[in-house]
C-alpha cells in the first residue's frame, strides 16, 4: 500500500489529516494550512492561507476555503489545485 493509500484509508476511517506548511512569496512568510476529513457521507477539505506578520489575528487576514465534497477523489483535487501535496499529509488537529 501506498502512503497516499494509507492516508486516504484514515481518512475514510474518519480521521483528519493534512498539514501546515511553510513559504515565501515575493519576501513574505506565509502559513499555508491543507487538510481533509470525512463528515457522514461527505468530505471536508480546507485551504487556509495567512501571512506570518498577522498570524495573531489570522481570522482577520486568512484567506480560508472550506469545501465539501461527495467523494474523496474530488476533496484530494482540490488539495493540490490549491498546492497542496497528499504525501505530506499526517495526523491532524486542527
Amino acid at each position: 500500500m501506498t502512503a497516499e493509500e494509507v492516508i486516504i484509508e484514515h481518512i475514510e476511517k474518519g480521521k483528519r489529516r493534512g498539514y501546515d506548511d511553510n513559504r515565501t512569496e515575493d519576501g513574505i512568510e506565509y502559513l499555508y494550512r491543507y487538510s481533509i476529513n470525512k463528515r457522514g457521507k461527505e468530505y471536508v477539505a480546507l485551504f487556509r492561507k495567512v501571512e506570518y506578520e498577522h498570524i495573531d489575528n489570522f481570522e482577520d487576514y486568512q484567506t480560508e476555503i472550506v469545501e465539501i465534497f461527495n467523494n474523496i477523489s474530488d476533496a484530494i483535487q482540490f488539495i493540490k489545485d490549491k498546492g497542496g501535496n497528499l504525501s505530506m499529509f499526517k495526523g491532524f488537529k486542527g
